[in-house]
């Protein structure tokens, strides 16, 4: 498992929340421009958040290209394709199901809940059929 690798993007935002324990979970943008963790199930994610800030500190996001992602539970690279998306207000990622919003492509099997695996994150703006 690797933190980043090749060519990655990352976006600076403020954390619009304390997310001092989140390190590598799944975020959003609140209305106010804020990372937040996510809100609901699958919901449009912006990235992976990549350091530790609290309420109104800097957030590292990576929004494209592979990182670090905690998982919501085991999931075989074999299930189907294996798309990530949000895990409810965790932050955690989860196999998409159809109506969630994609956050990227798994390049490994997800290991047991809590566990990180790498995932090729790439935002869909639409949702899975």
């Amino acid at each position: 498992m690797l933190n980043q690798l090749g060519v990655s993007t990352i976006g600076h935002f403020t954390a619009g929340a304390d997310l001092r324990t989140s390190q590598y979970r799944i975020v959003q943008l609140n209305s106010s421009g804020a990372v937040v963790l996510p809100t609901g199930q699958g919901i449009k994610a912006l990235g992976v958040l990549l350091n530790t800030p609290n309420t109104g500190e800097m957030a590292e996001v990576g929004v494209f290209g592979l990182f670090e992602v905690v998982s919501n539970g085991a999931v075989s690279m074999a299930a189907t394709g294996f798309n990530v998306t949000a895990a409810g207000t965790s932050g955690k990622a989860e196999q998409a199901s159809s109506g969630d919003f994609i956050l990227g492509t798994a390049t490994e099997a997800a290991p047991a809940d809590g566990g990180r695996f790498t995932v090729f994150v790439n935002p869909c703006p639409t949702p899975l059929a």
